[in-house]
Formats: structure tokens, C-alpha cells, sequence
């Protein structure tokens, strides 16, 4: 640096030291500095010359016109990056810091743009907070001086970028302030505003204070912006809905329907926790209404100190006495604040009373135990204090502490009581809420009613969006007249289409309507801006001749424009006369207050407006105005609008958002009926122009939106629409395939999309992934074959292809790595591999394998799975099974049927060394694969949990092997007929009756074919005894039970003997004894006629033997009944019965 700049240094030094009477030579240092500033490398030499020090002394003086040039100085110096961290230290942190709050908005500007400058660096955000920044830069957020407002959220939204610190600004409550600041109409500001919410909404311990702020309402108003604040609201929105769909942190149910009320977008029900799981924080009881606060401080107390009941009493100086509220009501009740009471003597006194026996203290009031028949036995009572107050808010009180009688000594029993622990708990828990109680106690209102607005922005929105249209207007007037003292107010809607301004508040209500530029109304709807007029008669624009008509006096008029989000007037608001006193005018207090009304609710409003018009029989052509404000309440409308975006970026992130939001049944059929499948499907092809990101969002949105089979209906009626997915398969974007491989996988379900599939060459597409090395795509790749099943079946190319032992070991090799991933807990594409192999045993080559080594260490993989799918994934074992049983050879392999090769046979002898080898090899895999196989079924059957569905698929496998009659024998020597038995009796308890019927249906089928005597007093001979189960199966509501029931009697009746066993049998119920005939009888009342005839077929056989306890059980008459139906085959059956009584 040249002579100049190093005496230009010197100066700086020497200026600082002068006294402020300098001023004129210490200002030219300062212009200089700030000059040669805008050159980086001289604002570096600056700063590496030791020319920071003089400046922030400069920066400190006295003197404002120096501190200001100083303000400038340092904010030119910091625009150069490399000096930001030298300007980060903290010794120049804490100099910055006092000015900053005492200083003129003209400084703080220059200030708060310094400090927008120090907090790009990663090191300095954190620096910054620490300091002490954090509540001024909040503060500046609503600053009317625009530029230090862009200053302060620019350096927010930058230092929110640190996790803590975005935690941080929530607490401080920066929230209501950000969204203050979004009111104004600039939309730069409101640009750094959604910046700023976009970094908070990063951290998901900020959800559902970003959720009951409303802010949602705000960005979903910014999406009809400008492409600039289109971007960073979408941006917004995507980090906010990834939060909510697979944030670490769940929603409770209000916030989920206020969530709905907002932006109609639906949370999922496992993305919901229900109230009261969360620990309350003061925060959020200090926001709660005394109506919820008190009752839930009760159920936590009760909880917490496990007795029957509490109370919490709040004094109100106002009646002195101590007023609580009821449970589950909002009616109050109140006692003195004096000793006449437990609880009043805890307050008067401050003091703790622990009673063992309140009847034996003076001040119980036994009558109240007398008139309600509750018995009050040990009391609690403690004062609610305030630290370093000595009058208690109000008293806690506990009653009747829970627990197990002791039994003294003597033979006395003591009832619980409470300890004197259980008083430091409670005073733990009084002393952290008691600030809580003391901020609701000072706000409590009047109670309001249900249609009835407040001061919270949040319930005035949830409680106009119950609200019919008219309602809502009225809802609104009467807040506006509460709250500015107006004895009259209107609201208008402004209809651009015919430039009118239309107002009707009822049915019954004649409505109004003025031209949009005409009167006082006109102007404001004109202007944007507010009228507040002291005497409306000195205004040209108002008209008399109203007043004339009615007899009414015009005296004030506040005339307020509503807006939406993107600064366009879309109604006015209009209050008249103040009627404090005849003098009275309307403030700008009043004007803020309806303002800030207007703007809270004006969303709202217009979702509303569409109503409105056509409950005005007005919808001529007003649509063309009203859709698109009307969805800033409809979060899928307005991110499927974006989604078209001609800005790829934006594209990006509202694509991303519509794939979280589509996780939701309820989303998805919202983007169905707004015609969003075409749109998505033909944003998915991949053209050169389209970027990758764009792709990557679309094809997520797709993989979630297919997922509902309305959509895939609508998908297959569209024509070839979604062979767009298989450009995305032979992409280059390996991003991509993952989710394209899903929505193919969805589509295949559909049986029309089958053929159509396979014809343009998906499995050739998709077979290449089974291979890859990525073990997710694998089972994307698994899952979609599995879902082809059944069209790859009919087809005998794609059979070739898909039965390929590469292919077909390269699944199980895929599959096994997936199960021993995670230390063996296995990934969460197991089940879509247990479920892909579910279906492809329909193919006898995978059904075959998997009964070979290599196979059965998949299904052992599977039974060794422990992450969180587990119960589906061993579902989808059992069910594997179950299809691979119906391969005759798997049957043989599990039943041990293998024939033993004899190697002392001459015809074994003549066979080759070699080949001898291979069958002994092969006998020895079969006997080791049926036996693992069996284990695995066994333990199966005995360590499941609580999905009945095992017991379900393993009834199933136990019937396909009854359907080979070469099965029975075996099946009754390896207690598997035993199994099915036990099946049944317990699926009758737990369900479902589908595995009762199918059980008894194998059961039918070894009967009706090994018809010997023998084999039918076997089954009714401990242990299999079939007769209790089929008497409890009978009284089944279940038909197809029912029906199976009526067959093993029928069968079991062709021999005397069994059947008079079996007619001898009974089970006993709580409310009475059943016996063979009497399940009929109930069985024959069913009132289905299939299962009737069932029931008439299962008698005959007993007829001749057993004609009392027939008639005994009352079956004659049903039987004549039926005898007379019109249907020929039930009324024959029955005849046939009464013929055999007879």
C-alpha cells in the first residue's frame, strides 16, 4: 500500500484519541476510511494495520454524529469476507454491543447491517448470540425503519442456521414478532421473513411452536408472490412438512387439526400423539385459558401423587374467595379464602396441611361428603407461592391418597396416607407452574362463546373455521365493535370482476352492493390505505342520503382495508361512531387493532369467500378471481400450483413438500380431484431442460401418491401415461431410481397396469436392480416383481426370465444381506423382501428353491429379524410357507416322505460312484430342509406375538397339506392334525375367524376322506378330542365356520358311534350348557340359507338315533319352517330331517 493509505491509518490512530471538539477532523478520517473501504484489498490493509481499534473507539464516542460515521466505517470494512472474522472476535463483539441498544434507528441500521455482515461466518453466529445480540436483533424485526428490519431478519435467519440458536428465538417468543413484521406490504421483507422461518422450520424441536403461530398461513399467502419469494417459501414449506411427516418429533391432536384448519393439509394418525403425552412446559401452560390450565394441572397431580382426586383453587382479590373449575366442565365454583375451609386456612396461613382423616379437623364440611355418598379420608392442601411472595397465589389440594391397606399389629387397618414426600413433590411441581397460574390468573376473560373472537390470532382461526360463512362475518363485526368501541361495522368483499364491493351478513338480509371506487369504502378499496374520518359529514365522499333514509346520525368513520398476501385489497372493513362519548374519535390504537384483525384473518377470509358468492347466488364468473386466494387455506393446491413453476428450483422444493404431504390418504385424494396425477406423471419424463432435483421431487411425490388405489385407478384409465417412470429407470440419476422402482412397484397392483407393464418391457427394465450392489433398490426391485406375480405367471418369456437361478439366487443373496445388516437387526427392506417372496411362490421355481440350503437360509434370515417390522416380516414368513406347501415335493420334504434311498438295492449298486454320491447328498439336503423347516414353523406358531395373522397363514399351510390324501396318514402320526385342533380352539378367542374356518376345513377334508370308524374315534380320543372345539365353533357368528362346523357333524355322524359321542359331548358357557343340538338349533337360526342347508344336512344323520334330544333342542319347528322355503335344495334337506324324526 501506497503513502497514503498507511498515513490515512496513522490518522484513524491519532483521530481516536482526540477529544469529541475534534469532530470535524475525526468525521474526515471516518469518510476516508469509508471511501477507500469500498475497495477490498485497502478495507483488508485496514483491518491487518491495526485500524480496528481507533474505529471502535470512534464507534463508542459520545458523540451520535461520530458514532454513526464510525457505523458506517466498520459496515463497509465487514462487507469484505475476509475481515468478518477479524471483526468477529469477541473484544469487538462487546464493544458493539451497548450502542446497539440505546443508540437511533439511523444507527442501529448501519449496526445491525455490521452485524448481518459478522454473522455469515460459520464461528461468529454462535459468538453473537453469546454476546447478547439475539434479543436486539428480535427486537429490530418490527422496526419501522425497513432497512434496519431487513438488516435485523437477514442476520436472524443467518444465525438460525445453528440448531441452538433457531431453538433459542423460538423460546424468546420471535415468532409473533416475525409474522408482525410479514404484515408489511414490501415483499422484500417478507422475503426475509419466510428466510428466517425457513432456517427455524430446519429444527424439529421448533415444530409446534411454528405450527400454533399460524405461520402457515402466511407462506401458503407467499406462494402467489413473486418467483422470489415463491422460492424461499416453498423452501419453507418443504423443511416444514419434512418436520411434520418424519421429524423426530410427532404432532399432538390440536395441533394436527389446526394444522388442518390452516392449510387443509392432514397429518396421518401415527404422526399424531395424543394430548397429554408431552410434559407441559410453563410456556405452554401460560398460554392456556384457566378453563384447560386447571383441569389439566388437576389430572397431572392426581397422576403424580396417585390419589383419587384434586383441586386447584386460584384467589381472586376481586370477591376474595378461591375459585376452581370442574373437570370436563367450565362452570366454577368458590369457597371463602378464609378458615372456614381446608383449603382456606392453606391460604390464609401459607402454610401445608397433611391430614391422615380430614373428618377429624374442624374445618371439613362432612355435608358435601353426606349429599354426594363420597367418603373423604386423607387430605393434602398447599399453598401455590409465588418465590419471594408471602401470599400464595391459590392452594393445591389432594384427596385420598391410593395404595394397599396396611394391617397393623393389632389387626387395625391403615389406609394410605399421604407422605412427606409426596409434599416435596407436589411443592417441586407447584413451584415450577406457579408462574403459569399467575400470568393466566391475569389475563382470565369472561368466558366467551363458541362463535365469539378473542386475542389469540390461533383460536380466532380455529374458531372461524367452524363457522358458516355469514357466521364468520358476524363473528368478526362483533369483535371489531368490542374492541375499537364502534356502536356499528360492516365488512365488504371486493368482486374485481364487476369492480363492486359486496356485503350481506345473513340470509334473510337484503344485500349490499356499491361501485369499488365510489364513497369512503370505494377510496379505501382504491388506496390500500386507512381512512379515519372524525366527522363524516365534512367528507365529500360520504352520502348522506343514507342517514336521510334510516334517521340514523354518521358521526365517526374507521375504514380499513383487508389484504391478502401479496399487498392486494380483496375487501374493507368499515366501524362507525365511537361510542365511548359524543367527542370521541377513533385512534390509531383502533386503527392497529382492526388492522391487525384484518390481517389475521383475511386468509381465512377469502377461503371463505367462495361460499359467500354463492350463497349470494353471485358466482357469475367470479371464479377466475376467487381460486387462487382462495387456496392460500389449500397447502395441496397452492404446492401443486408450484410444482408447474417455470422455476426448476421451485419445482424442487414444492415437489418434495407434495411427496411428504402425499403420505397422507386424505392428501393424496385432495391432489387426485385437483388433477395433480397427469401433472406429476408428465413432470416425471426426464427432458434434457428438467433438472435432476426436479426428478428427484416428482418421483418421491409419485412413490407416496400411488400408494392410494383411487390413484391407481386413475393412473391405468389415463393410457400410457406412466411409462415416464421407466425413462427415470434408465436414468443416470442413481437418486432416482430408488423412488421411480416404488412407483412402479404401487402401479403393478393394479391388475390393468399388469400386462401393460410387462408388454413395455418393466421386468426386462427392472430386473437389472435385483443385482445392483444397493440393497434398497434390490428390494424396490423384489417388491415390484412380487406385485407382477400373477401376470408373469400367464406369461411364459417373462417366466423364463424371471425363473433364472442368477436371478433367482441373486434375490436370495440381496435378501440375506438385508436380514444381516445392522448387527443382524436387518434393514427396513426385509419385510419388502418377505412380502415379494410371499407372492413370487406362486412361481414353483422360487417356491421349490426356497425348500433347498441355499433357500432355507433365507426363510432362517427372516425368523432372525428384529428391527422394527418384526410381526409383519414373520407374517410374511409363515404365509411363504404356506405357499411353498402347495409344491407337492416341499409337502414330502416337510412331511419326511423322502424316499430313503437303499444302498444295499442292486439297482442303486449299478449306478455311477458319482451319481450314487448326488442322491445320497440330495436325500441328506431334504431330510436337513424339512426339519429346519419345521423348526422354523414351530417356533413360529409358539413365539409369536400378537399378530393373529400367524395363526391365520399357519391354519392355511396345515389345509394344503390335508388336500393330498397321501398326507393324512403322516399328518396324524406327527401331530399335525393335533395342530389343527389347536388352531381352531384358539382362533376362536383371538381371531380371526377366518383361521377357525380354515382349520376346520383340513379338518373336514382328513374326515370326509379317511372315512373309517377308526380314524373318527381317534380324532374324538384325547389329545386331539375335536368335540369342545367344534361346540364352541359352532356358536360362531362367523357363516364360513358355521358352515365347516356342520360338516365334521355330518361327516362324523355316517358311523353310530362317533356320532353318539360326539352327540353326548357339551361346553359349558357363563351363560349356559351347550350340547350338540342345541349348536345346531342356533346354527340352523342364522337366517343364512347356506348355512341352513349346511345345518338341515348335518342332522340327517342323527335323525333315527337321536329324536329326543332333537326334539329336546327345539329344532322341529325351524325345520318345518324351512321345510316351506322357497329354495328347492334347504326345503328338501329339511323334509329329509322331519322324514327321519318321524
Amino acid at each position: 500500500m501506497g503513502a497514503e493509505q498507511s498515513s490515512l491509518i496513522d490518522e484513524i490512530h491519532t483521530v481516536a484519541r482526540l477529544p469529541d471538539d475534534a469532530i470535524a477532523r475525526k468525521l474526515e478520517a471516518l469518510k476516508q476510511v469509508e471511501e477507500l473501504g469500498q475497495d477490498s484489498a485497502m478495507a483488508v490493509h485496514i483491518v491487518e494495520e491495526g485500524g480496528l481499534q481507533p474505529l471502535l473507539r470512534c464507534y463508542n464516542s459520545l458523540h451520535p454524529t461520530i458514532r454513526l460515521a464510525a457505523a458506517r466505517a466498520l459496515e463497509v470494512l465487514a462487507a469484505v469476507p475476509s475481515n468478518q472474522l477479524a471483526l468477529g472476535h469477541d473484544e469487538v463483539l462487546r464493544v458493539l454491543m451497548p450502542t446497539l441498544l440505546t443508540s437511533s434507528d439511523e444507527f442501529k441500521c448501519h449496526a445491525m447491517g455490521l452485524l448481518n455482515m459478522l454473522s455469515t461466518p460459520e464461528p461468529n453466529k454462535m459468538k453473537l448470540v453469546n454476546e447478547g445480540m439475539l434479543g436486539p436483533i428480535i427486537q429490530a424485526i418490527t422496526s419501522p425503519n425497513e432497512r434496519l428490519q431487513l438488516h435485523a431478519l437477514h442476520t436472524l435467519a443467518k444465525v438460525c442456521e445453528v440448531e441452538q440458536v433457531s431453538l433459542y428465538t423460538v423460546q424468546r417468543d420471535a415468532l409473533p414478532q416475525l409474522l408482525q413484521a410479514a404484515r408489511n406490504d414490501s415483499e422484500t421483507v417478507k422475503l426475509a421473513v419466510a428466510t428466517v422461518l425457513s432456517s427455524l422450520a430446519q429444527n424439529g424441536d421448533n415444530l409446534p411452536e411454528i405450527v400454533r403461530s399460524g405461520a402457515i398461513i402466511f407462506l401458503l399467502g407467499c406462494t402467489i408472490c413473486g418467483p422470489d419469494l415463491q422460492l424461499e417459501t416453498t423452501r419453507c414449506i418443504e423443511n416444514l412438512f419434512r418436520q411434520i411427516f418424519a421429524g423426530p418429533h410427532r404432532l399432538v391432536e390440536s395441533d394436527a387439526r389446526l394444522l388442518k384448519v390452516m392449510s387443509s393439509i392432514e397429518v396421518s394418525a401415527e404422526r399424531i400423539q395424543p394430548e397429554g403425552t408431552s410434559a407441559l412446559s410453563v410456556k405452554e401452560a401460560s398460554e392456556m385459558p384457566i378453563a384447560r390450565l386447571l383441569p389439566e394441572l388437576v389430572e397431572r397431580t392426581r397422576k403424580m401423587l396417585n390419589c383419587d382426586r384434586a383441586s386447584f383453587f386460584v384467589y381472586n382479590p376481586a370477591t376474595e374467595d378461591l375459585v376452581t373449575i370442574l373437570p370436563d366442565s367450565t362452570d366454577q365454583i368458590s369457597i371463602p379464602a378464609d378458615s372456614t375451609s381446608i383449603a382456606g386456612e392453606a391460604f390464609i396461613n401459607a402454610s401445608v396441611i397433611n391430614l391422615r382423616s380430614a373428618y377429624d379437623h374442624p374445618n371439613f364440611n362432612r355435608e358435601i361428603d353426606r349429599r354426594t355418598g363420597y367418603r373423604t379420608r386423607s387430605m393434602l392442601a398447599l399453598p401455590i407461592l409465588l418465590e419471594g411472595q408471602e401470599r400464595p397465589l391459590g392452594v393445591v389440594q389432594c384427596i385420598n391418597k391410593k395404595g394397599a391397606v396396611t394391617i397393623e399389629s393389632d389387626g387395625r387397618n391403615t389406609l394410605p396416607e399421604f407422605s412427606t414426600e409426596d409434599e416435596q413433590t407436589l411443592h417441586a411441581f407447584v413451584s415450577q407452574i406457579a408462574p403459569a397460574i399467575d400470568k393466566v390468573r391475569l389475563k382470565r376473560r369472561k368466558a366467551r362463546r363458541s362463535d365469539q373472537l378473542g386475542t389469540s390470532w390461533v383460536e380466532n382461526i380455529m374458531t372461524l373455521s367452524t363457522l358458516h360463512p355469514f357466521d364468520v362475518v358476524r363473528a368478526m363485526l362483533e369483535r371489531m365493535r368490542e374492541m375499537v368501541h364502534a356502536d356499528r361495522a360492516s365488512l365488504f368483499i371486493l368482486d374485481k370482476k364487476k369492480k363492486e364491493l359486496w356485503s350481506k351478513i345473513a340470509h334473510d338480509m337484503k344485500e349490499i352492493r356499491v361501485k369499488s371506487n365510489q364513497g369512503i369504502v370505494g377510496a379505501v378499496a382504491t388506496s390500500g390505505k386507512i381512512l379515519n374520518i372524525e366527522d363524516a359529514y365534512k367528507d365529500n365522499r360520504f352520502n348522506r342520503r343514507i342517514d336521510a333514509a334510516t334517521g340514523y346520525r354518521t358521526r365517526q368513520i374507521l375504514c380499513v382495508p383487508i389484504k391478502d398476501n401479496n399487498a392486494e385489497v380483496v375487501g374493507v372493513v368499515q366501524c362507525i361512531n365511537k361510542t365511548t362519548s359524543t367527542l370521541s374519535v377513533f385512534t390509531r390504537e383502533d386503527e392497529h387493532l382492526v388492522e391487525e384483525l384484518c390481517w389475521q384473518t383475511s386468509a381465512l377470509l377469502v377461503h371463505k369467500m367462495k361460499e359467500l358468492i354463492e350463497e349470494s347466488n353471485a358466482t357469475t364468473k367470479l371464479k377466475g378471481d376467487v381460486d387462487v386466494m382462495t387456496a392460500t387455506a389449500d397447502g395441496v393446491a397452492q404446492l401443486l400450483q408450484l410444482v408447474q413453476s417455470s422455476r426448476s428450483s421451485i419445482q424442487l422444493h414444492a415437489s418434495s413438500a407434495l411427496g411428504w404431504v402425499c403420505q397422507t390418504e386424505a392428501n393424496r385424494e385432495r391432489l387426485m380431484k385437483l388433477g395433480g396425477v397427469p401433472v406429476l406423471l408428465d413432470l416425471a419424463y426426464p427432458h434434457p431442460w428438467r433438472s435432476r432435483e426436479t426428478l428427484r421431487g416428482v418421483s418421491l411425490s409419485l412413490a407416496n401418491v400411488t400408494i392410494s388405489p383411487a390413484v391407481r385407478e386413475e393412473v391405468a384409465n389415463s393410457g400410457g401415461a406412466w411409462k415416464s417412470l421407466l425413462s427415470l429407470l434408465n436414468s443416470s440419476d442413481s437418486e432416482v431410481w430408488f423412488d421411480a422402482l416404488r412407483v412402479l412397484a404401487n402401479l403393478a397392483l393394479h391388475p390393468m397396469l399388469q400386462p401393460q407393464m410387462v408388454s413395455a418391457g418393466v421386468l426386462t427394465a427392472v430386473l437389472k436392480y435385483l443385482t445392483h450392489e444397493d440393497a434398497d433398490l434390490q428390494a424396490q426391485a423384489a417388491r415390484l416383481l412380487g406385485n407382477l406375480s400373477e401376470q408373469v405367471a400367464t406369461n411364459e418369456k417373462a417366466m423364463r426370465e424371471l425363473t433364472q437361478p442368477k436371478i433367482i439366487e441373486a434375490l436370495g443373496r440381496a435378501c440375506l444381506s438385508a436380514t444381516a445388516a445392522n448387527d443382524g437387526l436387518g434393514t427396513p427392506g426385509c419385510f419388502d423382501f418377505a412380502h415379494a417372496y410371499t407372492k413370487l411362490t406362486l412361481v414353483p421355481a422360487y417356491a421349490a428353491w426356497l425348500f433347498t440350503p441355499k433357500g432355507v437360509e433365507v426363510l432362517k434370515g427372516l425368523l432372525g429379524y428384529a428391527g422394527p417390522s418384526v410381526e409383519d416380516v414373520r407374517v410374511q414368513l409363515v404365509a411363504m410357507i404356506s405357499c411353498c406347501l402347495r409344491e407337492r415335493l416341499n409337502q414330502r420334504t416337510f412331511l419326511e416322505l423322502i424316499s430313503s434311498v437303499d444302498s444295499s438295492d442292486e439297482s442303486f449298486r449299478k449306478l455311477p460312484t458319482r451319481q450314487q454320491r448326488l442322491l445320497l447328498i440330495k436325500e441328506k439336503e431334504a431330510l436337513s430342509t424339512g426339519a429346519v423347516v419345521r423348526d422354523i414353523t414351530n417356533q413360529l406358531l409358539h413365539e409369536r406375538q400378537s399378530n393373529p395373522q400367524v395363526l391365520m397363514h399357519y391354519a392355511c399351510a396345515l389345509e394344503t397339506l390335508t388336500m393330498e390324501p397321501s398326507n393324512h396318514t403322516p399328518m396324524l402320526q406327527k401331530n399335525y392334525v393335533q395342530q389343527l385342533v389347536g388352531v381352531a380352539n384358539e382362533s376362536i378367542d383371538t381371531g380371526p375367524a377366518q383361521a377357525t374356518a380354515t382349520a376346520l376345513r383340513g379338518l373336514y377334508t382328513i374326515l370326509d376322506v379317511e372315512s373309517t370308524p377308526e380314524i373318527h374315534r381317534l380324532l374324538l380320543r384325547a389329545p386331539i378330542n375335536i368335540a369342545p372345539t367344534l361346540l364352541r365353533a359352532g356358536l360362531s357368528e362367523d357363516e364360513p365356520t358355521m358352515v365347516e362346523v356342520c360338516r365334521i357333524v355330518r361327516v362324523m355322524g355316517r358311523h353310530a358311534q362317533t356320532g353318539a359321542k360326539l352327540a353326548h359331548q357339551t361346553h359349558q358357557t357363563a351363560e349356559a350348557q351347550y350340547d350338540l343340538f342345541s349348536v345346531l338349533q342356533m346354527i340352523l337360526s342364522s337366517g343364512s340359507p347356506d348355512v341352513q342347508l349346511e345345518a338341515c344336512r348335518a342332522l340327517l344323520p342323527y335323525g333315527a338315533m337321536h329324536k329326543v334330544e332333537i326334539c329336546k333342542a327345539r329344532l322341529v319347528g325351524p325345520l318345518i319352517k324351512l321345510s316351506q322355503s322357497a329354495r328347492a335344495d334347504l326345503a328338501e334337506a329339511s323334509k329329509a330331517v322331519l322324514a327321519a324324526l318321524a
